[in-house]
C-alpha cells in the first residue's frame, strides 16, 4: 500500500528572551518613571512591523470605542503602513494617545511599563512578541488567528475576540482593564504558561526526542529495503 506519512508533531517556538520573566513590581515602577508615564494611565502595547495584515488599523479604531479615558496605545515597529496609520490616528483625533515609537532593539522597558498587550494580527503563525508579552507578565487581548490560541489561554491569561472587529477588541480590553486584580492574576498565569510551554531547554529536548524516535530502527516510518 501507499507509504503512510508520519504523524505531524508540533514543537512551539521557545521564549528567546528569558530575562523578561524577571520583571518585577519595582522594575515596572522604574520603567514608568523612565518613560514618564503616570501610574493611572493604562498602557496598551503592540510590538510588530507596521505592515498590512498585522492589524494596526483595527487596534487604532478599537481605541475610539473605549469608555475609559486615561490610556495610551504604544506601537513599537516600523514599516510601509506607518504614514497611513499616522494619518488614521490624526483623522480620529488620537494623535496625543497613539504613540508611534519606531523600531526598538530591546523593548524590555516598554513591556515593564505596559498594562496589557494587544494584537489584531491575522498574519502571524505563532508570534514571538506574544510569547514575550506573556513572559513579561502581561495579559493579552488578540484576534484568535493562526497559532495565537496556543499562546493565549482565554480567560486565564488573556481574552480572544469572538470575531475580528475593533468593537470586539474594545470590549475584551475593557473586560480585563476594569480590574487591576484580574490583570495581575492573568499576568501571573501568563508567566506560568510561558515557563511551562515555551521553555527553550524543554523545546530543544522535545525536538531532539522526536528526531531520535523517527530515526530509531523500530520506528514504523523507517523505509526498510
Amino acid at each position: 500500500g501507499p507509504q503512510q506519512m508520519p504523524p505531524a508533531t508540533v514543537v512551539h517556538n521557545s521564549l528567546s528572551r528569558p530575562d523578561l520573566l524577571q520583571i518585577d513590581a519595582a522594575q515596572r515602577v522604574e520603567a514608568r518613571r523612565k518613560l514618564m508615564v503616570p501610574e493611572s494611565t493604562r498602557i496598551f502595547l503592540n510590538v510588530a512591523r507596521l505592515e498590512r495584515g498585522k492589524g494596526h488599523e483595527d487596534l487604532i479604531r478599537a481605541m475610539t470605542q473605549l469608555s475609559i479615558s486615561d490610556w495610551e496605545l504604544w506601537l513599537l515597529g516600523q514599516g510601509p503602513e506607518e504614514r497611513s496609520l499616522k494619518a488614521l490616528a490624526q483623522e480620529l483625533k488620537l494623535t496625543d494617545r497613539v504613540k508611534f515609537l519606531g523600531f526598538c532593539q530591546d523593548p524590555t522597558t516598554h513591556f515593564a511599563a505596559a498594562n496589557l498587550f494587544v494584537s489584531a494580527s491575522q498574519l502571524d503563525s505563532l508570534p514571538n512578541a506574544l510569547i514575550e508579552a506573556h513572559a513579561a507578565g502581561l495579559p493579552i487581548v488578540a484576534y484568535p488567528s493562526q497559532g495565537i490560541p496556543e499562546i493565549v489561554d482565554d480567560p486565564q491569561t488573556g481574552r480572544l475576540c469572538s470575531e475580528p472587529t475593533p468593537a470586539q477588541l474594545a470590549k475584551k480590553i475593557e473586560e480585563i482593564i476594569d480590574s487591576p486584580e484580574r490583570c495581575l492574576v492573568m499576568g501571573a498565569n501568563a508567566r506560568e504558561k510561558v515557563q511551562r510551554d515555551f521553555d527553550r531547554e524543554q523545546q530543544n529536548q522535545q525536538f531532539c526526542r522526536i528526531i531520535l524516535e523517527r530515526a530509531s530502527p523500530d520506528s514504523p516510518e523507517v523505509n526498510r529495503t
